[in-house]
Formats: C-alpha cells, sequence, structure tokens
C-alpha cells in the first residue's frame, strides 16, 4: 500500500503520515472557506497531518521548515494566492494543488484589466500540479478559460454534515408562505431577479412574503431596490446570520437565482433539511438538482420563469413536499461530507512518497 513502510525493529508495516500545508486567503468568506475549514477538519489525522496557514509574508520559511508532502491552495476565483503560489514554488515545495469553485474568466471594469489578470491567472495555474473543481461544470468552463489540460482536472462534489437536529427538523409542516434567498450579498447571486419576480408573486398568489438571509458588500444596493420596488412590507433582510440552519428550516421554498455558481453549500443545506429548492441553470447548481424530480430549475436570469417557479410550488404543496423529500435522498446519496472527504484523500494518496 502506498504510504506504507516497514519498521526497522518489528517487520511490521506502519503507515507514513503525510503533512499537508493548507493555504487561503481568508478576506473572501462563504463556501470557499466553508469548503476549506471543513476538508481540514475531516481528513483521516492517522494518515494526514494539517498544517494552516493564511498569509504570504513567512510562508517561504515555513514551508522550508515544515517540508510539507503536498501543499493545498483555496482559490475562490482563478485569480487566488497569487503570490502564495510563486512564494511556495520558489520555497522548493513539491506536490501544489488547488481547489478552483468560481471558474468564470475574470472580470474587470478598467481596460485591459481583466485580459491582464487573465494572463497572471494562467501564470500562475501553470505552477499547479493538480487541480479540484467542485461540479463537472466547473471543470468543463475552467479547462476551456484558462487552458488547464483535463488530466490534471479532478471533480469533487461539495459535501455536508448532518447538521445538530436534523432528524427533528427535517420534513415539518409549514402553515406560512415564506420565501428565502440565502447567501452572501454579493454581484451574481441573483438579488435583482429574486426581488424583480417576487413583485409578480405577491401579485399573482398572496400571502407571501420574502426573505434575503446573508450579509455582504451589496447589502445597502439591495435595501435601496427593495424600497424602490415597493416591497419594504413584503421582503425581509436578515443581515449577517451565524447559523442558518434555523432559517431555512423555516422557509417555505429555498430560491437560488443566481447567474453564476459554482456548487454552493446553501442548495445542500436546504435539501438535507427537506426544503424545495428552486435555482437557475448556472455553473454546478444543475448537477446539484434534477430538474423537476428533486426541485426546480429555471435559465439564469429568467425573472418570469423564476417567478412561476415559486408560484407553481405555493400553489402545488404536493409538488413541493415531493421535491423536498427527493432533494432530501439526493443529498444523502451524493453530497455527503465522507464522500467528499474520502476523494480528496485519494488525490492525495496519488502522489508518490
Amino acid at each position: 500500500m502506498r504510504g506504507d513502510r516497514l519498521h526497522e525493529k518489528t517487520g511490521q508495516l506502519t503507515l507514513r503520515t503525510k503533512k499537508i500545508l493548507y493555504f487561503y486567503e481568508p478576506s473572501r468568506s462563504g463556501g470557499a472557506e466553508k469548503y476549506f475549514r471543513s476538508l481540514i477538519k475531516g481528513i483521516d489525522k492517522r494518515r494526514f497531518q494539517a498544517v494552516l496557514y493564511c498569509r504570504v509574508p513567512g510562508l517561504i520559511s515555513l514551508i522550508k521548515k515544515e517540508r510539507p508532502d503536498i501543499v493545498h491552495f483555496n482559490f475562490p476565483v482563478a485569480f487566488s494566492c497569487v503570490a502564495a503560489v510563486f512564494a511556495a514554488r520558489l520555497a522548493g515545495a513539491k506536490n501544489l494543488t488547488a481547489t478552483v469553485h468560481s471558474t468564470v474568466l475574470v472580470p474587470s471594469r478598467l481596460p485591459f484589466a481583466g485580459q491582464l489578470k487573465t494572463f497572471i491567472s494562467k501564470l500562475v495555474l501553470s505552477r499547479i500540479d493538480r487541480f479540484i473543481c467542485v461540479s463537472k461544470k466547473n471543470k468543463e468552463e475552467f479547462c476551456l478559460n484558462y487552458g488547464v489540460p483535463e488530466n490534471k482536472v479532478f471533480v469533487v462534489y461539495n459535501g455536508i454534515e448532518a447538521p445538530d437536529g436534523l432528524s427533528a427538523l427535517a420534513g415539518l409542516k409549514h402553515d406560512g408562505q415564506t420565501v428565502a434567498l440565502p447567501g452572501r450579498l454579493v454581484k451574481g447571486k441573483g438579488h435583482e431577479h429574486f426581488l424583480s419576480a417576487m413583485q409578480t408573486v405577491i401579485k399573482e398568489a398572496p400571502p407571501v412574503r420574502g426573505r434575503v438571509i446573508g450579509g455582504g458588500p451589496l447589502e445597502e444596493t439591495i435595501k435601496k431596490a427593495v424600497k424602490k420596488k415597493g416591497l419594504e412590507n413584503n421582503i425581509l433582510m436578515t443581515g449577517e446570520v451565524k447559523n442558518i440552519y434555523p432559517l431555512l428550516e423555516e422557509a417555505d421554498i429555498i430560491v437560488v437565482p443566481s447567474d453564476f455558481e459554482a456548487f454552493p453549500y446553501v442548495v445542500l443545506e436546504a435539501m438535507a433539511l427537506s426544503r424545495p429548492v428552486i435555482a437557475s441553470d448556472a455553473g454546478g447548481l444543475s448537477e446539484m438538482i434534477e430538474n423537476g424530480v428533486s426541485g426546480l430549475l429555471v435559465k439564469a436570469g429568467d425573472e418570469r420563469g423564476l417567478a412561476d417557479a415559486i408560484i407553481k410550488l405555493l400553489k402545488d404543496k404536493k409538488l413541493a413536499g415531493d421535491l423536498a423529500a427527493a432533494g432530501n435522498r439526493r443529498v444523502r446519496a451524493m453530497f455527503t461530507f465522507e464522500k467528499m472527504i474520502s476523494s480528496t484523500e485519494r488525490i492525495y494518496d496519488a502522489y508518490s512518497d
């Protein structure tokens, strides 16, 4: 078995522990950070020793001191950890691995800045030995947009642990009519689509209330949009929350109308709580949800289609319940914490000692 060594005195095989240096830039929060912390928590400590580092200053010295077998970077976007990757190579690190969450080309408002960022990204990515993408769609986009060979990229779906009290919460009946959009208040999450769709829903399927769960840099912008659309009495904004599960469980429908997406934890969390999910078909969402079976998918940016899907589930409780139950079964079968960890460990094991 790879990684075993013969004990000199006893003649028995003992398992060699691989040291993994995990590096991420903590300025970004959300699913990418949740993924990394879950990974570090879950790896087999008998086989792997984890070292976490979050700063470029001192990284070269740390690598020379710790001599890790693998350096694993967390890339929320392709243009991430630029200095850290070059520092790791300068320090002589081997077996560089990176998980890339968002694989779209880097946008920029300034002329040629986007092209420059893409050029730098490609230069950095060429220094990485193996990549993990969180969906097949992400892998396809990543290889196409950044010229990365397919044989260097592995797909590992995000997975979750069952939340505390899940057995008591899942499948509870609700008398209310609450439609919730959970997630960071950042560009691309489709908040503008949600608000427009809710205007239609409120007119055609009252009484219903909307809820925007989470915080972020666009909070004030979204508040102004709520007011401009006359939705102050219909849309509640929660702000930043530490524990999202109670708010997900209170909702009748979870909506994720993103313009682009990787493999969002919030969809898995909603499915684990037996909440029916309506999502756009962006990114990995179409791999998470089987349209009409374990949730509903609408074309990204289709606000009328989103409204129609919400109205459909508000009016058809049996369909909503069937989708929720199928989503729960799907997340337990395909997107577990254990599967995510074991798949990642196999990638680590593939590196020779």
